[in-house]
């Protein structure tokens, strides 16, 4: 089975629970005292244990907005969006097509 890089947000009390982990089972990384201790909880099975908070970052502690709205009257009632985003896109490019340093030796 082969393994992906996840990001996961972590307070500090997760964060020292999941170190002791690590040194009490001996594990190699941080990362694999995360993956023993999913394990674990798998196989304990269903405690009484409160969930942790949700993390700010979290999809489910918010709704979706529709950008629609959110931008309503914030721009001219003859603003282009889609001429904007053209315009936008070719100083993108021209920025892109200008060299970042002077000095090739140094930046190959």
């Amino acid at each position: 089975m082969g393994m992906k890089q996840t990001n996961i947000w972590l307070d500090e009390v997760d964060r020292a629970n999941i170190v002791a982990i690590q040194r009490l089972y001996g594990c190699e990384s941080f990362s694999h005292a995360v993956r023993l201790a999913a394990r674990i909880a798998l196989q304990a099975g269903r405690l009484n244990v409160p969930l942790p908070p949700t993390s700010r970052f979290s999809r489910t502690k918010r709704e979706l907005k529709d950008l629609h709205g959110i931008a309503r009257g914030a721009f001219r009632d003859d603003f282009d969006i889609d001429a904007f985003g053209r315009e936008l896109s070719r100083a993108w490019e021209r920025d892109l097509a200008e060299p970042i340093c002077d000095d090739p030796e140094r930046h190959g």
